[in-house]
């Protein structure tokens, strides 16, 4: 039997006749394996049959490394591309919400003068999140050779969200969690270790795409694309850190029954999920 405990007002939740369980783990991994796999499908295929075209640039220099953007507007691996893409954007809009209450109940933690700075940023952090999701899938579905204006802006609104993101859920991460065990302390040094890798690509991005556009350089173009890879998969990395913040968690599918029983002594999080068999899928 699987059991959910849920700190409120003593209430115990047993989930019985239970058909299903999904680890936090396991949906992590589904979820980036989407993305990634709609990164390397593309790339791939691009370069092996359409290396010239989506190398052309305006400045009719040599490239030999293409942008995201040519390889996913591409035909056909726009709808290969649209197709992944779209398939892990509800996924991690989910996980915003479980990310904002996992925030929010341990506001316990924090001094009870700091709460309504801490949720409002809480809050703020899962914005910036549905935002930089919602522009991932915009960016997606805009290809750039249709409608190049509003792809750019998309693209930009993806860029300065993610960023913001990443920072304050840094900050949110450091607040909530004033002592830290092992894991989670490997969870922040990782988050903060990926955000500086970005910044710094974020900068090389800039430099490269400069070089392109005002001087035509050969190959700047190629730089460019390499750290708009280098951004996407760090980027992925960033959010699968998850699976360290929610290890040991679950999803469960079946029919709920409460009862009342005592309040769980874990303070770490109003939501805890046991199980009684093994561990495991």
């Amino acid at each position: 039997m699987a059991v959910v405990q849920k700190k409120r007002g003593g209430e115990e939740v047993v989930i019985d006749r239970l058909h299903y369980r999904l680890s936090m783990e396991t949906f992590a991994r589904v979820t980036v394996s989407l993305p990634v796999s709609a990164i390397i499908g593309c790339f791939v295929t691009a370069i092996y049959f359409q290396f010239d075209a989506v190398n052309e640039t305006v400045c009719h220099v040599q490239n030999i490394i293409p942008s995201m953007s040519a390889i996913s507007s591409a035909t056909p691996q726009r709808y290969f591309w649209r197709f992944l893409m779209g398939l892990q954007a509800f996924p991690r809009l989910v996980v915003g919400l479980i990310y904002l209450n996992f925030y929010l109940s341990k506001i316990h933690k924090i001094p009870e003068s700091q709460h309504k700075s801490f949720s409002r940023l809480a809050w703020l952090n899962f914005v910036l999140y549905t935002v930089e999701n919602v522009s991932l899938l915009a960016v997606s579905v805009v290809a750039n050779k249709e409608n190049y204006p509003i792809h750019e802006k998309i693209f930009i609104t993806f860029m300065i969200t993610s960023l913001c993101y990443e920072c304050t859920n840094l900050i949110v991460f450091r607040w909530s969690h004033p002592q830290m065990d092992y894991n989670e302390s490997q969870s922040y040094s990782c988050k903060k270790k990926y955000f500086i890798s970005i910044l710094v690509c974020t900068a090389g991005l800039l430099v490269a795409f400069w070089r392109h556009r005002i001087h035509c350089d050969a190959h700047a173009f190629s730089f460019f694309s390499a750290f708009e890879y280098a951004i996407a998969l760090i980027n992925i990395a960033y959010h699968y850190t998850a699976v360290m913040d929610f290890k040991g968690m679950y999803w469960y599918f079946g029919m709920p029954r409460v009862s009342n029983g005592s309040a769980s002594s874990n303070h770490d999080s109003e939501y805890i999920y046991q199980n009684n068999h093994n561990k495991g899928e």
